[in-house]
């Protein structure tokens, strides 16, 4: 293979990076974000009309309180909740207690099996600990069922929409996932204005549309 060939290969590799980058971008954070602004606020008040044959998606806010409080590794602090990542380990740690959350005097129950994390961070040389603080803030999308006991517990949708819990503010996630979202898009349209570039110099007009194709259709797709 010649050198051109193996820039052009280049070039193609470039742009199929980058269509991944806008993939992400569609497929991930897009979602996430349009689950969340478009998910009713239901206080922990008004669930009584919540039946044991039913469900119902919404977002919830309140603060968190465990069965009882574990002490995070590095930090020390009382949680219901901490991860642990390595730089020279790639397999995340973590550990957990049943956990709930409060409003006023009612609650709803955690199974944070599945939930995707919004979570307060301390970076330590070579690693970093996320947690969750006993009688911290928390904000919550997802689903809400009751139990055989008549308790309420909030988990992941049984039908594959996002389940988030976050101890930032509702605002706060949603400016998080709006520059995740615009910065894939960016990476992306970069790569594929760089691959796009190399192909026009050697003369690769008949790929040129079809690039510009998929990214034409993926920039429509985060109206």
């Amino acid at each position: 293979m010649s050198d051109s060939d193996w820039t052009r290969a280049a070039a193609i590799g470039v742009g199929i990076a980058g269509l991944g980058c806008v993939a992400v971008s569609r497929s991930i954070y897009h979602p996430r974000l349009q689950h969340i602004t478009s998910a009713p606020y239901r206080r922990l008040t008004e669930l009584s009309d919540v039946s044991r044959d039913q469900s119902i998606y919404c977002k919830i806010h309140g603060r968190v309180e465990g069965e009882r409080y574990i002490s995070a590794p590095l930090s020390g602090k009382n949680v219901v909740l901490w991860r642990l990542r390595h730089w020279s380990n790639p397999f995340l740690q973590t550990k957990d207690t049943p956990m709930w959350i409060m409003e006023g005097n009612e609650k709803v129950s955690v199974d944070i099996k599945g939930a995707s994390f919004n979570l307060d961070e301390s970076d330590y040389l070579s690693s970093i600990e996320h947690i969750i603080e006993a009688g911290s803030p928390a904000f919550i999308v997802g689903e809400i069922i009751k139990n055989d006991a008549g308790a309420f517990v909030i988990r992941q949708p049984q039908d594959g929409r996002p389940f988030i819990f976050s101890t930032k503010s509702e605002q706060e996630t949603v400016q998080q996932l709006r520059n995740l979202k615009y910065t894939w898009l960016a990476v992306g349209g970069i790569l594929i204005a760089g691959s796009l570039a190399r192909l026009l110099v050697f003369g690769e007009d008949a790929v040129i549309p079809k690039w510009l194709e998929s990214f034409v259709v993926a920039i429509h797709s985060h109206r």
